[in-house]
């Protein structure tokens, strides 16, 4: 809506401004008018650095019956960082060399600092495909993130929902990587490398889980806003 109104109103909207307007409508909302499937966020999520976009990956979304107000979950995580006295994670994005991109720091140089990014399980390393695979060189840039991949709405609410830390380690099991709770719940979602590797998983977790949803989509590696190009 807000991309139809500035193409309505050429030159009158200037981009700074739609993305002010985003940004009072949704925390969320400042990246979908981003020309760039990946970027880096800070701040309300309204502060965006773009990031060259990934290689497609397969994904699995995992949609349980009973879903998680999202009031209650922030309450739940405010709850849980004051109880352990421990804020956002440090932000490890930002450490030289991560994302392909040494100057990440500087670029990313605001007010705020990025309030995601966390240590993980180890990643696949390169080393596991040949120097011909093609795959080889998308697994670092997959590893990286992977290794950030972290979601603190996990800790303050599988107490109160083991099923989503059981959904969350079946995924694990099932080959994903990084599998996690999506935003304050109650989907989550697995990356995998191929799609028959997420039909495999899909199949399985049927059989474990037959009351959850399971949706088979993936990962976007261009923008398909207007104008975008890739």
């Amino acid at each position: 809506m807000l991309r139809g109104l500035a193409a309505l109103l050429p030159g009158r909207v200037p981009p700074s401004h739609l993305q002010a307007l985003a940004g009072r409508l949704g925390a969320d909302v400042p990246f979908f008018l981003a020309d760039t499937p990946l970027a880096l966020g800070w701040g309300r999520g309204d502060q965006l650095l773009p990031l060259p976009p990934l290689p497609p990956r397969a994904l699995l979304l995992l949609v349980p019956s009973e879903g998680i107000s999202t009031p209650w979950a922030y309450g739940e995580l405010a709850a849980h960082r004051s109880q352990a006295g421990s804020g956002p994670p440090p932000a490890r994005i930002l450490e030289p060399g991560l994302l392909g991109d040494p100057d990440l720091r500087s670029k990313a140089a605001g007010p705020e600092s990025p309030s995601f990014a966390g240590p993980s399980a180890a990643p696949p390393s390169p080393a596991d495909f040949p120097p011909t695979d093609p795959r080889r060189d998308a697994t670092v840039r997959w590893a990286q993130v992977t290794a950030l991949a972290e979601n603190a709405f996990e800790a303050a609410l599988h107490p109160h929902r083991p099923d989503l830390d059981e959904l969350r380690r079946a995924l694990e099991d099932a080959g994903a990587s990084p599998a996690l709770l999506s935003g304050s719940g109650s989907a989550l979602f697995g990356v995998f490398a191929t799609p028959e590797e997420a039909d495999a998983a899909a199949d399985a977790l049927a059989r474990g889980f037959p009351a959850v949803k399971r949706i088979r989509t993936r990962t976007r590696s261009r923008s398909d806003a207007p104008g975008s190009r890739g």
